[in-house]
């Protein structure tokens, strides 16, 4: 029987805390493209992978704003 996970991604962030019996810390879970910290900020607007579809899907304003 499978553990139950929490979490709707499979981003490094997140999935390197599962590994037993230690988890990896936080600022050794990187993205593979990049090689800076994979968390959820990276993914949706800096990750070099995605930037073909961060085009598509969020408006430009939001893009260079991504605070606001």
């Amino acid at each position: 029987m499978s553990r139950l996970r929490l979490s709707a991604h499979r981003l490094c962030i997140e999935t390197c805390r599962w590994t037993k019996p230690n988890s990896i810390p936080v600022n050794e879970r990187k993205c593979l493209t990049c090689n800076v910290i994979g968390d959820e900020y990276h993914f949706v607007l800096k990750c070099l992978m995605y930037k073909g579809l961060r085009n598509v899907y969020i408006p430009v304003y939001n893009r260079r704003r991504p605070n606001m």
